[in-house]
């Protein structure tokens, strides 16, 4: 009795061993199948989230365009948002970008038309050429201290944008980044601005805007961004306002 106990102990441990070892072979087979499509890398740092959307390297490269979400928490630890990544998806509203993202690319949310808010963190740096053009439904963008650059095209024909607050820190607008938006009213809160050519352009000649500038730039003379106001100054739609109060008021004090 004793030697058919041992045999069949031996039996099941036997199976058992085989069961763990199939186990850790498909585990591990299933790893090594694993390739980022971008890097060709296996990485812990290279994944699909729950929505399909894909992350290589503390980049978002692609988020599926036929996932029915509206609103979206970019992953913490992202630092850049790749080109066309949400690039005509038809159904995001609202993007929720964490700190640590420090570039959009270059059409990132172009033709997103149901993209209505955008708020950006401070970490962000620049937003490339074309990232938010043609969202025809965006009517906010909340920008933080921090940002640097704006790329050509990047909000062209955003036609429900109506209010846009700029910076101190930005120091670049490239040609045509507000072209045919709905802007009415543009708050620029540096003195210190390298711009494209036809920075607001409008849709229609009977359209207003309204710049509103720091005061400090008639009063002191002070400013580098003489090409966008000669521009500016020749357009019958636009009406220039010196009545921000700015840092530049406390240096010059």
């Amino acid at each position: 009795m004793s030697l058919m106990l041992r045999s069949v102990y031996r039996i099941i441990i036997i199976f058992i061993g085989l069961m763990l070892l199939c186990n850790v072979t498909a585990t591990v087979t299933a790893i090594e199948l694993y390739s980022c499509p971008y890097c060709h890398e296996t990485s812990e740092s290279c994944y699909t989230d729950e929505t399909g959307a894909i992350y290589c390297k503390e980049k978002l490269m692609k988020y599926p365009k036929d996932q029915e979400i509206e609103v979206y928490y970019v992953k913490d630890g992202t630092h850049y948002i790749a080109e066309e990544a949400f690039s005509a998806n038809p159904y995001i509203r609202q993007v929720i970008i964490p700190e640590g993202v420090v570039k959009i690319g270059e059409c990132a949310f172009e033709s997103c038309f149901a993209l209505e808010r955008v708020e950006l963190p401070q970490s962000l740096m620049i937003i490339e050429s074309g990232a938010f053009s043609v969202c025809t439904s965006l009517s906010e963008v909340r920008m933080s201290e921090g940002i640097y650059a704006i790329g050509d095209s990047a909000f062209s024909d955003c036609w429900n944008l109506k209010a846009l607050s700029l910076p101190e820190t930005l120091r670049f607008i490239g040609t045509e980044a507000f072209a045919v938006s709905g802007l009415e009213e543009v708050y620029i809160h540096t003195i210190d601005l390298i711009t494209g050519s036809w920075v607001f352009p409008r849709k229609y000649d009977e359209d207003t805007l309204t710049i509103h500038l720091p005061r400090v730039m008639i009063e002191e003379e002070a400013g580098m961004m003489d090409g966008l106001l000669e521009e500016l100054r020749t357009k019958k739609y636009v009406s220039i306002h010196y009545d921000l109060s700015s840092s530049y008021d406390i240096e010059n004090e």
